[in-house]
């Protein structure tokens, strides 16, 4: 069902925008205009993760986001739905986020809703004298109810429970700070500071830095990931970004 739904909304999305970041936060999309990238992550086999994601603006007001992502063990796929708070004349950007989606952790899904807030603004390094923007994007998502875990209905010793962090988390939440340089024409990079937050298991951080190359119908990315206090590996990540 996920294949299918996710061909169909890459078909449907047809214009890159490169002046605006990627993922691009509070920025609306314009009217019939889209983004879409597809990406890979990968430090071992446990470690990869393939993604997809994409905008589309239905109106100047509105914009339509999808998320998919597939890990060894995991997959997760979110619809979100952007407006804007600000008029758009204003320099500074801020927008608004409703988004359902579903989680899978070894094959058992727990359905999710949330909200979340997006700002950004563009600015120019007088250092170097490049374009550049900063954004911030907060999510905070939950399950619809709270689901009671009973290790005796699992068959398990309720003295030998499992570690929380292998279970299905009820609520998550995640910041995402950017700053990046159009450094060329043809050439864009940005780093990221990564925060997670599940209800079960510990903060998680990484850092994040990816340079862009601009082939005009196509952008490719490469960038690599490290966390920070997981004790997990880095992971290079590639990217395509597309016309079409």
């Amino acid at each position: 069902m996920h294949t299918a739904f996710l061909a169909t909304i890459a078909l449907c999305l047809t214009t890159l925008c490169l002046a605006k970041p990627a993922g691009a936060g509070p920025w609306m999309r314009e009217k019939g205009t889209a983004f879409l990238s597809f990406g890979h992550e990968f430090a071992g086999r446990e470690a990869q993760w393939t993604s997809l994601y994409a905008e589309y603006g239905l109106s100047a007001r509105n914009t339509l986001v999808l998320e998919y992502g597939r890990g060894e063990k995991s997959e997760e796929i979110w619809l979100g739905w952007q407006i804007p708070l600000l008029p758009p004349e204003r320099h500074q950007k801020l927008s608004l986020g409703t988004w359902i989606g579903e989680r899978k952790l070894d094959g058992e899904g727990v359905q999710m809703y949330g909200v979340g807030l997006n700002w950004g603004m563009g600015f120019t390094d007088p250092l170097w004298r490049k374009n550049g923007w900063l954004a911030a994007e907060f999510r905070h998502m939950r399950a619809p109810e709270t689901v009671t875990y009973d290790p005796a209905a699992e068959g398990i010793d309720p003295m030998t429970l499992p570690d929380p962090s292998h279970l299905h988390s009820q609520s998550f939440s995640k910041l995402d700070l950017t700053v990046g340089w159009h450094l060329r024409q043809d050439w864009m990079g940005f780093g990221q500071l990564l925060l997670y937050k599940p209800d079960n298991d510990d903060l998680s951080s990484s850092l994040a830095v990816s340079l862009v190359k601009d082939f005009r119908r196509a952008q490719l990315q490469i960038g690599m990931v490290a966390p920070l206090a997981d004790g997990q590996e880095p992971r290079l990540k590639l990217a395509l970004w597309s016309t079409f």
